[in-house]
């Protein structure tokens, strides 16, 4: 009977990412490292690297999950919006405890040539994807996912969708 290996997807691979790709390489699990710089000092213990300045001419973007509920939780914890009490522990739990896609890491690596975390908002963090390129985006505001109680209250509240998902914490991949 063949032993399963399994795989860790970091996302970062400065000293925090080292550490945790020499913990895995210890116990004989494979990392893969989403990273910033060619010079990332995890690089020479990963398994396989996907940097974030490598997206190309003419790629699609994609995100690995919704945008914006994560700010709209902190806007409501600094009582800047005022919502139902069961809307209200939705988006703050999404703000404290955001669903990060490690599921989707392995399957990223067939085919992203890129990728970052949304951590700063989708258009901060997509123009530093592809800063060091000459390349520019162009998004369609209709296909950027949200939830659908983010939806209902941007139509309730007449809400800008764009500002609720580029201010960030969403910790979602981005990738092209």
């Amino acid at each position: 009977m063949k032993a399963e290996v399994s795989t860790v997807g970091i996302i970062g691979g400065g000293q925090l990412g080292m550490f945790l790709a020499q913990a895995c390489q210890k116990i004989g699990l494979i990392t893969h490292i989403y990273s910033d710089t060619d010079d990332a000092p995890a690089k020479k213990y990963a398994n396989k690297i996907i940097y974030r300045n490598k997206a190309k001419l003419n790629d699609d973007i994609y995100v690995t999950g919704n945008l914006g509920d994560s700010y709209l939780g902190l806007k409501i914890l600094s009582n800047k919006v005022n919502v139902k009490k069961k809307d209200k522990l939705f988006f703050t739990d999404k703000y404290y405890k955001p669903e990060l896609p490690l599921n989707l890491t392995k399957y990223l690596l067939k085919f992203a040539n890129s990728s970052i975390d949304v951590s700063d908002g989708l258009i901060d963090d997509l123009s530093k994807m592809i800063n060091t390129q000459n390349l520019s985006f162009h998004l369609f505001e209709k296909k950027i996912p949200i939830s659908n109680k983010l939806s209902n209250l941007i139509k309730y509240h007449r809400l800008n969708k764009i500002n609720l998902v580029s201010n960030g914490d969403d910790y979602q991949v981005l990738f092209t």
